[in-house]
């Protein structure tokens, strides 16, 4: 009698859960994945890291040596010394055509102009040697031998941004007394003396090359550091955002024939599951929410370019995967104000959703080569590239800044497709 009213009970329950609308997920399901092409979560930094520091040791960085007034390079090696060294490992090196090893406390010579011999520039030869998975820094003047910027952002794009890994530029004003090389379209040489005025120091760069997580530990601890000089920071990243934003069903404020479920097993919170009441008629939701844009980051403006895929649950041998549907007619707005934004997404169910499959809606907020700017900066500091005479000279700024700031821009936009907000709505019409 006991083991009927147990079963009794068993029966009742279940019938209870399955009319409420909260069925729990079958076992022989799958376990849903990420469809491709999604977001990649920001990781903390790691505890421990190898820092690689490059500098150029070529004769258009020893008039940064010279003079004493404002002057942030000739403590640098010291300066990056105590702070790159509370990261773990760091290994020094010079680099003109090619890089050479720097041993035990060497590094320091790098505030004495003597030290300054190299005749010929390769940030290309940096970036043969440079390995992905430490943190890179190169200290140099963005000059480049042969002005091959195309060659060196080509190798940035393949070795960096398309393995989501992250580039970032330090620009600091200084002191400067020497030769600058190279200078327009007719190769001309300038010397160049700031003397202590402030408002003709020139600047260097430091180039940063690595995981965002590393690059970011580096720009937070830079940050401390308290310079007399003007200092500026811009990071190329998969992420505008200090942490893009998933947007939670739970959250609509508009929600037409739609039914919240939870029934199928799912490895990644950001899947959110909902069910349609009715496939003839039209999907509608609004959902709000809170969207920081990074600082660090090149700043938007205008509208954001917004992605809707469809993926269908396609099962194979090796267990399933996402397989992506023909172009779909959906409806997408995002509205980003301050630190508040809106999405809402429109669509018809029987127009766009694969019949009797899993499927998913994928909506991806990315910004476009029109919404993405320099910082005000990176046009302030550029000189760049054309014929220059003598009373048009200018060594407070860098040839061709603006180029090269701007490929590395559209790089980072081609290869890595960051991404600001997603939405991902799985499914179930079985």
């Amino acid at each position: 009698m006991k083991n009927l009213q147990v079963m009794a009970m068993a029966v009742i329950l279940l019938l209870v859960v399955t009319l409420s609308g909260c069925s729990p997920p079958w076992h022989d399901d799958p376990i849903l994945p990420m469809p491709p092409g999604s977001s990649t979560p920001l990781e903390p930094p790691p505890q421990q890291m190898i820092v690689d520091v490059y500098w150029d040791a070529t004769t258009s960085m020893k008039g940064f040596t010279k003079l004493a007034a404002g002057n942030v390079y000739r403590t640098l090696p010291d300066t990056l010394g105590d702070m790159v060294g509370s990261f773990g490992t760091v290994n020094y090196f010079r680099f003109g055509e090619q890089v050479v090893p720097v041993e035990g406390r060497e590094y320091r010579r790098f505030s004495s102009p003597d030290y300054y011999t190299e005749l010929i520039t390769s940030f290309g030869s940096v970036l043969d040697t440079a390995d992905p998975e430490h943190l890179s820094i190169v200290v140099t003047d963005l000059f480049e031998s042969d002005a091959d910027w195309s060659n060196v952002t080509q190798k940035l794009r393949e070795k960096y941004f398309s393995k989501h890994l992250s580039v970032a530029i330090i620009g600091i004003k200084n002191s400067f007394s020497g030769e600058i090389f190279d200078v327009g379209l007719n190769a001309a040489t300038f010397s160049y003396d700031s003397g202590d005025d402030s408002t003709r120091f020139r600047p260097f760069y430091m180039f940063l090359m690595g995981s965002e997580p590393q690059i970011r530990a580096f720009l937070d601890m830079w940050k401390d550091q308290k310079f007399s000089a003007e200092v500026h920071e811009v990071l190329f990243s998969e992420h505008f955002a200090s942490k893009t934003l998933a947007f939670r069903v739970g959250d609509l404020t508009i929600k037409q024939n739609l039914i919240l479920t939870n029934r199928l097993r799912k490895a990644d919170d950001r899947l959110q599951e909902v069910g349609i009441s009715n496939g003839n008629e039209q999907v509608k939701l609004t959902i709000p929410g809170k969207c920081q844009l990074d600082p660090y980051a090149c700043p938007l403006s205008g509208e954001l370019d917004n992605r809707v895929k469809v993926f269908a649950w396609n099962e194979t041998d090796a267990g399933g995967q996402w397989q992506q549907q023909s172009d779909k007619n959906a409806k997408v707005s995002f509205a980003l104000n301050g630190d508040n934004c809106e999405l809402t997404l429109t669509f018809s169910p029987n127009e766009i959703l694969p019949q009797g499959r899993i499927s998913l809606v994928q909506v991806l907020i990315v910004p476009s080569r029109k919404s993405t700017n320099l910082p005000m900066w990176i046009s302030d500091w550029d000189m760049g590239n054309i014929d220059i005479t003598p009373d048009q000279f200018d060594g407070s700024k860098t040839v061709n800044l603006q180029r090269i700031a701007t490929s590395l821009k559209d790089s980072l936009l081609t290869a890595a497709q960051p991404t600001i907000a997603e939405l991902n709505l799985v499914i179930d019409g079985r």
